[in-house]
């Protein structure tokens, strides 16, 4: 990697806009609505991916309304979003994209839709899913060859209890790997991919409660705002000072919605 005094700049892509995406993308956005200078410089690009639609239940457990029935839960995100950029004077925009993500292709070219040479681009996803299909999905663009730098915080919770989990690839070297790592048995229990499921099944896969969901958004938008505020002021003149910059402790972390608890789990080689 040819550094010589680069910005580090991200894409944040939050794939997944219903229990745990909605409240993280809800404070998310109203901490990128305060951004000034090099922070704001910081910052590349905005995407949100969601395949559903908005339903009379999502109204009582996300941020939506009964008038929003029916359309996309990403482009109805990304539009509120915007609007209040729009109001706070930002130049900042989301992108929605409005279907599932089922093969790596489509993840591949939003993370490369982005890419500049002027400056360290530096993927960041957020994974709010609701199955190891789809983050098995993220995990194979993840460790690709082709891939060189990839932030990924995946925070995956059943009723009271989930694990946010921190991986990260720099200059193509994974320096903290991703879920299945630390639970291998997800690669046996992937489980049906979104689109595939059935509304009985769906009210049945991994049932959260509220509590949880926003204890799980909560500590992405720890890690998320961690990273544009500990590393925006840094121009990278080398590899150590990219690493120093961009990264927090690799690892993962262990929480109770109910009890308002975490542990961090740093990540051992």
């Amino acid at each position: 990697m040819n550094i010589q005094n680069k910005q580090i700049k991200y894409h944040f892509i939050c794939i997944g806009a219903g229990g745990t995406g909605t409240y993280f993308l809800g404070p998310f956005n109203r901490f990128l609505s305060t951004l000034d200078g090099n922070r704001l410089k910081s910052i590349t690009a905005l995407t949100v991916i969601d395949g559903d639609e908005i339903e009379l239940k999502n109204c009582s457990r996300q941020l939506f309304y009964k008038e929003d029935i029916g359309r996309s839960k990403a482009s109805v995100i990304a539009e509120v979003m915007n609007e209040e950029l729009h109001d706070m004077g930002s130049r900042l925009c989301w992108n929605a994209y409005s279907s599932y993500l089922l093969d790596t292709k489509m993840l591949e070219e939003i993370l490369s839709s982005t890419n500049s040479s002027d400056c360290i681009y530096i993927p960041v996803v957020l994974g709010c899913v609701d199955n190891h299909s789809c983050r098995l999905l993220i995990e194979e663009v993840f460790y690709k060859t082709s891939t060189c730098n990839l932030f990924y915080f995946d925070s995956a919770n059943e009723f009271e209890t989930g694990e946010c989990v921190y991986s990260y690839k720099l200059n193509g070297q994974v320096l903290s790997p991703c879920r299945s790592h630390y639970f291998p048995d997800i690669k046996e229990n992937k489980g049906k991919a979104r689109d595939e499921l059935s509304c009985e099944e769906l009210n049945q896969v991994a049932p959260q409660h509220i509590a949880t969901n926003m204890l799980a958004g909560q500590m992405l938008l720890s890690a998320a705002c961690n990273l544009i505020e500990g590393s925006s002021q840094f121009f990278v003149s080398d590899y150590q000072t990219l690493k120093n910059a961009a990264i927090l402790t690799p690892g993962f972390s262990m929480f109770n919605g109910m009890r308002h608890t975490s542990e961090f789990i740093p990540y051992r080689k």
